[in-house]
């Protein structure tokens, strides 16, 4: 036993921290291989590999990159669908960390570690028969970082956050997706033959007549104008709105309807990019 503790007082106090592929780490090997040779004369070998120090990495970035790309999308509309897909292939790499199938951690092994290799080869015996069966022990030298906020039920938790870190991922592509969704939704209430109106502004009022029927509105039930790249909005309550479609103008430019609208309601066009 006072070997034992000696062993372990100075891998934990001679050589300190031991993350993976640090200098602490392989001084930790070293000293291992040396004391299996030495005490225990067993052939030893070390076999190196390359290692990621930081396993949580790879799901920060994923998180960040969708937040980021997702803001950005926020502000230039433009870059909506590059966000989206950006944000399918950060989901898709986080759920393959999560399932324990990684990719992104391969593609992030940095490090240098190393496994110490001891083996033991029994004598054979003339009186017994040989057997093929081998034993193999494993054990971690390295050591991670101290984190005090796993202390209690805290790793009971952890596989539930990683799935809620998951969730989210998916809520911020849906977020992107939102205003197509509703207008998928809207159109799918739509009443057949409704689905497209044509419209005449006349002096004192517009008709809109679809398919099945014909509505008359005066300028004054507009509430709000505004105007896109490609459509005129008019606001006539929260819940009832209408968009006209620039390129299907006749009788005149769009610059002469921006200009008949704004006079007939009276009201400012908010221009939205």
């Amino acid at each position: 036993m006072a070997e034992l503790n000696e062993h372990v007082a100075y891998l934990s106090q001679e050589i300190g921290p031991r993350p993976a592929g640090t200098e602490e780490e392989q001084r930790a090997a070293l000293y291992i291989s040396e004391q299996f040779s030495a005490e225990a004369g067993l052939t030893t070998a070390m076999e190196d590999f390359q290692c990621n120090p930081d396993s949580s990495l790879p799901r920060t970035l994923c998180s960040g990159v969708a937040v980021l790309v997702t803001l950005v999308a926020t502000i230039v509309g433009a870059l909506a669908v590059p966000a989206i897909v950006v944000s399918l292939i950060c989901a898709a790499l986080a759920a393959a960390e999560v399932f324990e199938k990684p990719v992104l951690s391969r593609l992030l092994n940095r490090g240098v570690s190393q496994n110490v290799v001891a083996r033991y080869l029994p004598a054979k015996s003339p009186t017994r028969a040989s057997r093929r069966r081998k034993v193999i022990v494993v054990a971690n030298y390295d050591s991670g970082k101290v984190r005090r906020d796993l202390n209690g039920a805290m790793p009971a938790v952890l596989p539930i956050l990683y799935w809620v870190e998951l969730a989210m991922l998916v809520v911020i592509l849906v977020s992107l997706f939102e205003d197509r969704l509703n207008a998928w939704f809207a159109r799918k209430r739509l009443l057949p033959g409704t689905e497209h109106a044509a419209a005449t502004f006349e002096e004192d009022g517009y008709v809109s007549a679809t398919g099945v029927t014909e509505s008359r509105f005066s300028y004054a039930q507009i509430v709000a104008v505004a105007e896109t790249a490609r459509y005129f909005v008019f606001a006539l309550s929260s819940h009832h709105t209408q968009a006209y479609d620039k390129r299907t103008i006749r009788g005149g430019s769009v610059e002469d309807f921006r200009a008949f609208i704004a006079e007939k309601t009276g009201k400012p066009i908010a221009n939205i990019k």
